[in-house]
């Protein structure tokens, strides 16, 4: 008789493991970037680019991940991602390759606009060469590099060849930058034994859970701000930016109900990930 409880909980594991959530996630915020630049949803090169790239760089940290510290940690995440590795491994080398022949396809001008921020992102996920460590195991680094590389290929990434709006740019990465402080500390808040286990100190593990959940709200007050500003400054009508309030109190809830339910890591990589997705809806409100 066919499972089909079985049959959607792996399912669901894939989706989740299988980096797509997150890449949609990546891809939702780098749409809803360029339509503010082009007013226009569309699909192209660089979207293409923007999720396998974010594919590879998780695929690359997801098996890293399994064979340096699943013996740290008895945690059901990595049994998970353990029975997937074949599949993982798949992902990211289609990831690799097509990532590859799209940064390949871009002009050389933007291809150099990208090279260095690349170079850091597998920096995170890969030791450096006679350094040993990688860039997340250096203490408190982890989620400022995260969310600076993010930002700044949905914000400059998207931007590159628009010239004469570098406050707009500006304030668009401050709020973004701020918005993903705040979803990732919630993955710092999960990782605490893990972190403490590999000696790697984050802001979790300085300043305590209750203290971390306080700086939350204040990146997202924070974010909150700069849509204000963007507002006043005329970059954002009064719909989006009411849009992108509620959406940012969207997330507050989401994160706040993650946190206190104690819930297990398909919660964190599946639905506060799946809730950076909606951002691409605001663009509906412009």
């Amino acid at each position: 008789m066919i499972d089909f409880i079985k049959i959607a909980k792996n399912s669901l594991h894939l989706i989740i493991y299988g980096n797509i959530v997150i890449s949609l996630a990546s891809v939702a915020m780098f749409i809803f970037q360029s339509y503010l630049w082009k007013g226009e949803l569309s699909i192209d090169n660089q979207v293409l680019f923007v999720y396998f790239a974010t594919s590879l760089i998780y695929s690359i940290h997801r098996l890293y991940g399994l064979e340096n510290t699943m013996l740290l940690v008895n945690e059901e995440r990595f049994k998970v991602i353990l029975g997937l590795k074949n599949w993982i491994l798949g992902i990211g080398v289609v990831s690799a390759i097509l990532s590859l022949v799209l940064f390949l396809s871009f002009p050389l001008a933007y291809k150099t606009y990208l090279l260095i921020p690349s170079i850091f992102c597998l920096a995170y996920v890969l030791p450096i060469p006679f350094v040993g460590k990688r860039l997340r195991d250096v203490g408190f680094v982890k989620i400022f590099l995260i969310a600076g590389l993010w930002t700044w290929l949905v914000v400059y990434g998207s931007s590159y060849d628009i010239e004469n709006r570098e406050w707009e740019k500006l304030m668009y990465y401050f709020e973004s930058f701020f918005f993903l402080l705040a979803i990732t500390l919630p993955f710092d808040i999960r990782d605490n034994r893990l972190d403490s286990l590999t000696g790697v100190n984050t802001i979790s593990t300085s300043l305590g859970v209750e203290n971390s959940k306080l700086l939350i709200i204040g990146c997202l007050l924070l974010s909150t701000s700069f849509v204000f500003i963007s507002y006043y400054l005329a970059y954002y009508n009064v719909n989006l930016a009411l849009t992108l309030v509620a959406y940012y109190l969207l997330i507050a809830l989401g994160i706040h109900w993650v946190l206190n339910q104690k819930v297990n890591d398909i919660y964190y990589s599946g639905l506060l990930d799946a809730l950076i997705i909606l951002k691409i809806a605001v663009s509906f409100s412009v």
